[in-house]
């Protein structure tokens, strides 16, 4: 059996925020509310590193205002 026939998306869904590039920010602004100062990601080989600036970008721009004010 293979790990994907044993892990459902509920459970990743758990640990992790599933969304496209450009709505990640959103999404991770949502689950958290302000909650973490810190976000962690890891880029794999031939990543767009633009479109990771942008996510930055729209991670602050989109953060509630207590975050900003930190």
């Amino acid at each position: 059996m293979e790990m994907g026939e044993l892990v459902r998306d509920e459970m990743i869904d758990t640990f992790a925020v599933q969304a496209p590039i450009d709505s990640l920010a959103k999404a991770v602004n949502e689950r958290f509310a302000g909650i973490p100062d810190r976000v962690s990601r890891n880029l794999q080989s031939g990543s767009d590193r633009d479109q990771w600036r942008a996510f930055v970008a729209a991670l602050r721009a989109d953060a509630p205002a207590a975050a900003k004010s930190g």
